[in-house]
């Protein structure tokens, strides 16, 4: 339980931090439960402007206009289930109109599909032929490497760059979604980031030559997640 905890927040943050360099500035998100990692990453990381909106069809027509005004890309984050459907009419237009959008939609683990769990469908590629990329995280855990994670954000950002529209990325957590008092020190387990950790840069060398360059202060020391001598330890 406690591993759960900690390995849902270290990768929500990893996540943010990753997409950071690659140019986002603007988040938009809905209220949800099961998305909590997500959510609680972008508002704790200091270069990320979140947006509210109550209402998943809304949000993602808000995250158009704003991505579309700014000529950069921005990410949506929604909780499981029907909030992921309501994006499909944004979707739809961000893929026509050639707008970036990135959706991380949280999800529920395999197991607890098809068997009357609240709020659980299959989200798996639920907007088809509509995004440039598509990519179904497995639940977080200590035996799956972070540079894993890393590749697989950067390879769909390459190409949303290569053609640009909306890339979905489908995050299963398992409970519990709360850090509380449950983490644990996940410390060896970023160690094999190396110099990412307090670097500015993307994971992938080759994403450097196409990521937004960012402020002097280097946003990777400042986020949690991503800090030597603060990994979540309880």
């Amino acid at each position: 339980m406690k591993e759960h905890a900690t390995f849902n927040h270290v990768w929500a943050a990893l996540m943010l931090e990753e997409h950071y360099r690659l140019g986002v500035r603007d988040v938009v998100l809905a209220p949800g439960s099961r998305s909590s990692p997500l959510t609680m990453a972008a508002s704790e990381h200091p270069g990320l402007h979140c947006h509210c909106h109550f209402d998943e069809r809304g949000l993602g027509f808000m995250a158009l206009g704003i991505a579309r005004g700014n000529q950069r890309p921005v990410v949506i984050i929604t909780t499981s289930g029907t909030a992921v459907a309501n994006l499909y009419p944004a979707v739809v237009e961000a893929k026509l109109l050639g707008v970036p959008l990135i959706v991380l939609s949280a999800d529920r683990p395999i197991e607890l599909l098809d068997n009357g769990s609240n709020q659980a469908i299959d989200q798996r590629d639920i907007f088809s032929r509509h995004t440039i990329a598509y990519h179904d995280l497995p639940p977080p855990e200590a035996e799956i490497k972070a540079a894993f994670l890393l590749n697989t954000l950067d390879q769909a950002i390459d190409q949303q760059h290569r053609s640009p529209g909306p890339i979905h990325i489908n995050c299963r957590y398992r409970e519990p979604l709360y850090p509380g008092r449950c983490l644990v020190d996940a410390s060896g387990y970023l160690a094999p980031l190396g110099n990412w950790l307090t670097a500015s840069t993307p994971w992938s060398e080759w994403q450097a030559s196409t990521a937004v360059p960012a402020p002097q202060q280097r946003v990777g020391s400042a986020c949690p997640a991503a800090r030597p001598d603060c990994c979540w330890q309880g």
